[in-house]
């Protein structure tokens, strides 16, 4: 099943990318556990949904299934970027690594390398302490196409070397390399309408004139008749958003969050493609 609907959605990408349409097929972690489909989706999990296809047959995976020492753990950001998974998760976590653990905070963005060896697959990437004034908790990022991050947090955010405050609703743009010049890529406050804000909990860059968001409750984008809820995939084109990925396409048997999304480039499709066996690292509850 999974080999299959990895196969759709490397189609789906190459057909969407060549019309320039609105992309249908993502991967995908939601806050809590979910049934989606009758699936049982795990929080701590990375799965994949295609609303191009029929309904029943839209969700498959997962394609991505970490394993922590002491619990399971809420995957709540993701980006799929030159080969490998990155991700965050909400709270501290030890993750299991073949021969050895990785301790992770919730403000880490974690590299995952199916192509290293037992041991070494699991990295932090990027650890923001020299960023922000305080523990935060990244809960959204993405890459841009230069190779900066574009992060945000689920809280305010202070940055004193940045001489910057973000809010739950941007994105951040940081070039690791220069902590000094982060700065806000999207400001939440002016770019959704008047009181309709919301933490952006999701987040996937494609260029700046497709980005994908969720936000963890409902919110609004200009261009839209109603608000969007916690489980629409939405796209913002700069200018006005519309719902790529309706809640109702993921066959969801209660209303859900969708905290961490990524989509699929041509190269990280056929990645996904190719290396999908070598993900699974944990057996399925």
């Amino acid at each position: 099943m999974i080999g299959s609907g990895l196969v759709a959605l490397c189609f789906t990408w190459l057909m969407t990318s060549e019309s320039h349409a609105m992309n249908t097929a993502f991967t995908f972690s939601t806050s809590t556990d979910e049934t989606l489909e009758g699936n049982a989706v795990g929080e701590d999990e990375v799965w994949q949904v295609n609303s191009s296809l029929t309904a029943g047959n839209r969700i498959s995976g997962p394609v991505f299934a970490p394993s922590f020492v002491d619990s399971n753990e809420d995957i709540d950001a993701l980006a799929i970027f030159s080969g490998s998974f990155y991700f965050s998760v909400s709270s501290s976590a030890t993750i299991n690594d073949g021969a050895g653990t990785l301790a992770v905070e919730s403000d880490d963005i974690i590299q995952f390398n199916p192509q290293a060896a037992a041991g070494s697959q699991f990295s932090i990437f990027f650890d923001p302490d020299n960023l922000w004034d305080a523990l935060e908790n990244t809960d959204a990022f993405s890459f841009h196409s230069t190779g900066d991050l574009l992060l945000s947090t689920s809280t305010q955010a202070v940055s004193t070397i940045a001489s910057l405050t973000a809010e739950d609703t941007d994105i951040v743009r940081v070039d690791p390399g220069n902590l000094a010049g982060a700065s806000i890529f999207l400001d939440g406050g002016s770019t959704f309408v008047a009181g309709d804000a919301e933490d952006i909990d999701g987040f996937s860059y494609v260029s700046d004139t497709e980005m994908y968001l969720s936000t963890s409750a409902s919110a609004r984008l200009p261009g839209m008749g109603a608000d969007f809820s916690s489980g629409d995939l939405v796209l913002w084109d700069g200018t006005n958003g519309s719902i790529a990925v309706p809640e109702a396409a993921f066959g969801a048997t209660d209303s859900m969050n969708l905290d961490a999304i990524s989509i699929p480039e041509p190269s990280r499709a056929l990645f996904l493609l190719l290396g999908a066996t070598s993900i699974l690292l944990r057996r399925r509850r």
